[in-house]
């Protein structure tokens, strides 16, 4: 697998952590070249059961920094910013990831 950017190397990480806990990824890059990123509980026949967790993935290529704003049914309820230069930054960021994606049961 070649990583050609920040942002393909988050999604890859995310989109792993989604099936790993039996969940889809899907996302959408809007014109100010932000990631609009969904998981989502699919039913047997691919209906959308819910969506555990969306987010806002901001990243600067040029620093390696960015910021997660996550969403859910009431709006955002957490941001959380990151710099791969910095030890443990994103680890971070994915740990929560995948701890809000195991609690959560459909």
């Amino acid at each position: 697998m070649s990583v050609e950017s920040i942002k393909e190397l988050i999604l890859n990480q995310v989109e792993n952590i989604a099936v790993t806990n039996r969940y889809d990824m899907v996302y959408e890059q809007n014109d100010e070249n932000q990631l609009l990123v969904q998981i989502l509980k699919r039913d047997q026949d691919g209906g959308i059961l819910g969506t555990p967790l969306s987010f806002d993935l901001r990243v600067n290529e040029d620093k390696g920094d960015g910021e997660f704003i996550f969403y859910h049914a009431m709006g955002e309820f957490k941001r959380q910013k990151f710099n791969v230069f910095q030890e443990g930054s994103l680890l971070e960021v994915l740990t929560f990831i995948n701890g809000r994606l195991s609690i959560n049961e459909f």
